[in-house]
């Protein structure tokens, strides 16, 4: 198993335990990352014969879970400290970061 399949392993457990991930990636676009997601999402379930669950268990993963990415940019904590602490705050409707 890679690094990005171990850690999209973490942040699913994380999602399916209720909360909330912001997954930061500086080598690859979100479509990428949500495909891994997608992927082990669907071995998961189809290990635990919940196949069929699928839709609905995706859903809550994508509401709970952010992905952000650095590709062509340099990345630093300190730079994102304000998106990490609106992503950290309870949600409301029309909320802006």
């Amino acid at each position: 198993m890679g690094k990005t399949a171990f850690l999209v392993g973490i942040g699913l457990d994380a999602l399916l335990s209720g909360q909330k991930v912001l997954h930061v990636s500086v080598s690859s676009p979100v479509g990428k990352v949500r495909k891994w997601y997608d992927d082990v999402l669907v071995e998961m379930l189809r290990r635990e014969k919940k196949l069929e669950h699928w839709a609905a268990v995706q859903l809550e993963v994508e509401r709970r879970r952010h992905i952000h990415t650095y590709l062509g940019r340099t990345f630093s904590p300190s730079g994102c400290a304000g998106r990490w602490t609106c992503w950290s705050r309870p949600w409301s409707s029309g909320r802006r970061c």
